[in-house]
């Protein structure tokens, strides 16, 4: 005598929490962090600011810029790295302001119009390498 096969069945209640269990596994891996490279790049946002660094980190809403530096008009006199001779702008290391923040920004993305990779031999870059070795 043969025996019956059983039908693997499910009630509406698992089938239910089984999906809302992959659908929060799919969310937690769009979710989660992606580490890129280390190259520097050039963040314009929509206040018309540029934020050059290195991007340690990002996730689908937020980007994590790292060893920061933007572009401030040059006061009369002052001596620092410039983006281009003759220009009065300089490049400021972000930490030094008086509200004292870390070197590192948390940019939400919807605020990020373009993203730039910098050359490692562009004049922002030189200016950093130049900073750092001070």
């Amino acid at each position: 005598m043969a025996k019956k096969k059983k039908k693997l069945e499910f009630s509406p209640v698992v089938l239910v929490l089984l999906v809302i269990f992959l659908l929060g596994a799919i969310y937690l891996l769009i979710q989660k962090n992606e580490v890129v490279d280390s190259k520097y790049q050039a963040i314009f946002l929509e206040n018309n600011q540029i934020y050059f660094g290195l991007i340690t980190s990002k996730s689908r809403n937020w980007i994590v810029l790292e060893n920061v530096y933007y572009l401030q008009q040059r006061e009369a006199g002052e001596n620092s790295p410039s983006t281009e001779a003759g220009q009065d702008l300089q490049l400021v290391k972000l930490g030094n302001e008086i509200h004292g923040p870390e070197d590192s920004m948390t940019i939400n993305k919807s605020k990020i119009l373009f993203i730039e990779d910098l050359k490692s031999d562009s004049e922002v870059v030189t200016a950093i390498e130049d900073y750092r070795k001070i």
